[in-house]
């Protein structure tokens, strides 16, 4: 095939994925959570407890305070719920920012696209699936590049609503504006690209969406039990001085794995970074042995990433040799 066909095929297979989402409701759900999301980001409001490097409070139109005990008030749900705060207007919104990218939008909204996209390509690789017949006779490869490219591209649609959607309605309601949360776009959707790449693989082998959204949840657990396994070895002898070293095998092998692997941990511990959420909220980099990793500067980010971003290469070459193998 030439280019502008091949180009044709693969719009024609993301068109066919959107379509596909519209039709199980996928879409509408995705798209429901995230404006509930931007919902309870408009109901919230930050009045006063700014404070100065001096100590000194201030409201955020740059008035003190009366009174150097004083506090702001967090409101929450339009009002429903408050918090006192006393420290810079800006962290407890900075606080709401950290579980939003972290652990709905970072973990919990990865595993849930991860389950809710896994039928996609069990569905659209059965004999009689329209996609397949209409798209013959493109090679096998093209059809499953197709609608892994069209899965990304839907995530990466919804991770888009839900960030500038929060960001927004955050900024609009307490002029904190965060820009380097934006970035969780990029690295929430390059992260589920990376897993949903052993998704398609299992699609391949089993046709099954039951073993798509079990075996994609367990590889992601699996990569972050290698992510955390390797760093702990890594400062094994700093966690515990004094104790007998881990054997040379442990250490080569947790490398290994570490390496071939995607790393989910990284990917989290590198948007922490960008928002710099260690100073307002606990963090997993601050927990061992990933402080302790990022403390002795043995942790490289780059390097990780672009190492996890490999292994889709591998699993949709496997995947498509495996497929190109079949007759339909």
């Amino acid at each position: 095939m030439d280019a502008p066909a091949v180009i044709y095929a693969l719009r024609w297979l993301i068109n066919d994925t959107f379509r596909q989402t519209l039709a199980s409701r996928v879409f509408w759900i995705l798209l429901g959570l995230s404006v509930l999301a931007i919902v309870f980001c408009l109901g919230v409001s930050v009045e006063g407890g700014a404070t100065r490097d001096e100590g000194e409070f201030w409201t955020r139109d740059g008035q003190p305070l009366q009174g150097p005990g004083s506090a702001g008030r967090l409101t929450l749900m339009f009002g429903l719920f408050q918090a006192p705060f006393s420290r810079d207007a800006s962290e407890p919104v900075h606080l709401l920012l950290s579980i939003f990218a972290s652990w709905i939008a970072g973990t919990l909204g990865l595993l849930m696209a991860l389950v809710w996209t896994a039928g996609f390509l069990p569905d659209a690789l059965q004999p009689g699936s329209a996609s397949v017949l209409l798209a013959k006779p493109a090679p096998h490869w093209l059809i499953l590049l197709g609608k892994y490219l069209g899965v990304i591209c839907f995530v990466g649609l919804h991770a888009t609503i839900f960030f500038v959607g929060t960001w927004l309605a955050l900024g609009l309601k307490t002029d904190v504006w965060q820009g380097a949360y934006l970035l969780g776009i990029p690295i929430l959707t390059l992260h589920f690209a990376v897993i949903f790449s052993a998704s398609v693989l299992l699609a391949v082998l089993f046709r099954s969406a039951t073993a798509c959204v079990i075996g994609s949840v367990l590889f992601w657990l699996v990569s972050y039990a290698v992510n955390y396994g390797r760093d702990f070895a890594l400062v094994y002898a700093e966690l515990n001085p004094g104790a007998p070293p881990l054997p040379a095998f442990t250490s080569a092998f947790s490398e290994l794995g570490y390496w071939l692997l995607p790393k989910p941990a990284d990917f989290l511990i590198v948007f922490e970074q960008c928002l710099e959420l260690g100073q307002v909220t606990t963090t997993l980099a601050s927990q061992p042995p990933f402080s302790t990793v990022l403390r002795t500067e043995q942790f490289h980010p780059l390097a990780s990433l672009a190492s996890s971003a490999l292994f889709p290469v591998v699993a949709l070459w496997a995947a498509s040799s495996h497929l190109a193998s079949q007759d339909y």
